[in-house]
């Protein structure tokens, strides 16, 4: 077991700091991670205007991106502190793997549960208005978060089931489990943007017919500013499922290409995989920043608060 717990060891300090500016470039990117997904949870949860089912998902993804960046951040303390082969304790490995693959799976589970919802929203409006309330989001972040600590007590097995499993895990779990997610929910974005589309060439063909109609071309613009919306919020989806796809999937082929080829990871090339997966913790931040209006607008007009407390707070000490 000592052997088997020191391979352990190493793998933690190769993953996460092989070469101090890896180390130092990892670190800055989870402080960033950190920071913005706080932000997100604040700003989504200080204005009512931002009290949607989709801002509910977003601020779930959040927590789960802050869970994955912390646990990040205090692995490579503690790989730093312990740089000289120190044992590492079963427990505190455990304990990384299982933060690290609860944080991942609802990553995914959150990804997945807000394409599904924005496809009831476009393909399906009468179902989503009638079936989609705050009761049933809340349940179904139960079950994301339920599933994801299931899906992570694993990492508390012996260490020899998990050497016997971490193979099978890493070649064939893991990256079919990614395809397929990738799989559904661009097919599911294709399909909503099919819809999107050809409702609104069905609303221009329309609309010459509705000018001479005071009530009909209200309707119209009615039902065009919605599908401006829903375009808006497709926008940010796709963008959303862009950085997931194009930041998650290298380190799926290098851990696959890596077990069946050759068995001993390119160093840098596995830590720039890691890079790509702290950042993609971070750009969703920046991917409602630029998508969201109404998030922006709160995210101002915070801020603008924040600054005006401060320097009331500031005048009222000089005085």
């Amino acid at each position: 077991m000592a052997s088997t717990s020191n391979i352990s060891c190493l793998q933690i300090s190769m993953a996460a700091a092989s070469t101090t500016p890896y180390m130092i470039l990892h670190s800055a990117t989870m402080i960033l991670a950190i920071f913005v997904n706080i932000i997100v949870m604040i700003t989504v949860c200080s204005s009512n205007r931002l009290r949607t089912t989709t801002h509910v998902l977003i601020v779930s993804s959040a927590v789960s991106d802050l869970a994955f960046s912390t646990q990040g951040l205090v692995l490579i303390a503690v790989v730093a502190y312990r740089e000289h082969n120190r044992p590492c304790e079963d427990i505190l490995q455990n304990s990384f793997k299982f933060l690290r693959n609860q944080s991942i799976s609802a990553s995914y589970l959150n990804i997945f549960l807000v394409s599904i919802e924005r496809w009831l929203f476009i393909a399906r409006p009468f179902i989503h208005e009638r079936i989609i309330s705050r009761k049933l989001i809340m349940w179904s972040l139960i079950s994301v978060w339920g599933c994801s600590l299931i899906l992570s007590f694993d990492a508390f097995i012996s260490p020899s089931l998990q050497s016997r499993f971490e193979h099978t895990k890493l070649t064939i779990v893991y990256p079919c489990g990614h395809w397929a997610l990738a799989i559904v929910i661009c097919t599911v974005y294709t399909h909503v943007s099919i819809i999107s589309r050809r409702q609104t060439r069905l609303i221009n063909i329309n609309n010459p017919i509705s000018q001479y109609h005071t009530r009909m071309a209200e309707n119209q613009q009615v039902k065009i500013t919605s599908l401006k919306a829903g375009f808006k919020s497709l926008r940010l989806l796709f963008a959303v499922f862009g950085a997931f796809f194009l930041l998650l999937t290298p380190g799926h082929c290098f851990n696959l290409y890596t077990m069946i080829f050759t068995g001993y990871p390119n160093k840098d090339f596995y830590n720039i995989t890691k890079e790509c997966v702290f950042v993609h913790c971070c750009c969703n931040f920046f991917v409602i920043y630029r998508y969201d209006a109404r998030f922006r607008r709160v995210l101002i007009t915070l801020t603008k608060k924040i600054g005006i407390l401060r320097c009331c707070k500031t005048q009222v000490g000089n005085t």
